[in-house]
């Protein structure tokens, strides 16, 4: 099994293709739980696959992690025999159950509930097919960034939710159940683990999962590896833990903030627009490609031309023409 396919970051793969690094069966589980890139099955596969190719070793202990687990090829197995369960709990047609389609717009952060219910996980899955089918015919190719089939109990809070790829595969499912002799995969977030990124204060990155209210473009500041306690604090820590000090954009406004599971960053290469072009030149201004005085030059500018626009009355346009010394640092 190639287990850097498994990465969310193709950068972060390179890295550790490059510098040799490689990962024990218990990291590997930890990177293949975390991946959003491959679908549900292909992540139960490579959980097999561990199983198959991967030395067993004992579960790391932490403050979370406290008991002595000597097995984790067995853990592993209990771990796919609850995602197995979790499932088949989720396809199954149950009276007093109900499935509701929903849809995550790629420029938004609010969720659209439809309001039509369905009796069983096959025709939530066709109308939401249809629904993305629908938007592309429409010229709207890519505005609905994912979405989602809940599986609704009657009369109760419990529920299953599944994140769906555009082709209907299940790529994600959220859901809680307890059958005898099997673990929760929740297990794998209970310990740190060192995983080599190639990234340095100041660059400008991305992380390709929908991050909420702090977007998924950042100017990176530091991450907790780098810690000089970082040594002395593993055994103490969880993924949780392995966050990155970012910068990022909130309403015009330059904010801080930690993101979590720095390995999925990426680097930024594609063309800014708008007022997230500021972040650009925070990057330079970190790095020490450009002095203060033409950070704040920038975002003075940047301010102008969109108050320009909107007073203009006009849909605004981010690419006008800027001053020539503005031009210059565009192009660094």
């Amino acid at each position: 099994m190639d287990i850097f396919s498994f990465f969310n970051s193709p950068d972060v793969a390179e890295h550790c293709r490059n510098i040799g690094h490689t990962l024990n069966a218990f990291e590997s589980a930890v990177m293949i739980s975390q991946c959003y890139i491959k679908t549900f099955d292909e992540k139960l596969a490579a959980y097999r696959a561990i199983i198959n190719e991967y030395p067993d070793m004992e579960v790391p202990k932490t403050h979370l992690n406290e008991s002595h687990v000597p097995s984790f090829h067995k853990a592993l197995e209990q771990i796919i025999g609850y995602e197995e369960q979790k499932l088949r709990n989720f396809l199954e047609c149950e009276s007093g159950a109900v499935y509701q389609v929903m849809r995550k717009h790629r420029n938004y952060h609010y969720d659209e509930y439809d309001t039509e219910l369905f009796s069983t996980y096959e025709k939530a899955q066709a109308h939401a097919l249809e629904s993305v089918k629908l938007s592309e015919e429409l010229g709207l190719k890519g505005e609905v960034h994912y979405m989602r089939i809940r599986k609704n109990y009657i009369d109760s809070d419990n529920y299953y939710s599944a994140k769906l790829s555009k082709l209907g595969d299940i790529m994600e499912l959220e859901g809680y159940v307890f059958p005898a002799e099997t673990k929760d995969p929740s297990m794998l977030l209970d310990c740190y683990i060192d995983m080599p990124v190639p990234f340095k204060k100041g660059d400008l990155v991305e992380d390709g999962a929908d991050s909420g209210f702090v977007g998924n473009l950042f100017v990176l500041q530091t991450l907790s590896c780098d810690s000089p306690q970082h040594a002395s604090w593993v055994m103490y820590n969880d993924t949780s833990d392995m966050i990155a000090y970012v910068y990022y954009l909130n309403d015009d406004q330059v904010c801080c903030e930690h993101i979590d599971f720095y390995p999925n960053l990426r680097y930024c290469r594609r063309e800014l627009e708008g007022e997230e072009r500021i972040l650009k030149f925070v990057s330079l201004y970190m790095q020490e490609k450009i002095c203060l005085c033409e950070l704040l030059g920038v975002q003075r500018f940047l301010l102008a031309d969109k108050i320009r626009d909107e007073e203009l009355g006009i849909a605004i346009k981010w690419n006008t023409n800027l001053d020539e010394d503005l031009k210059k640092l565009l192009s660094k």
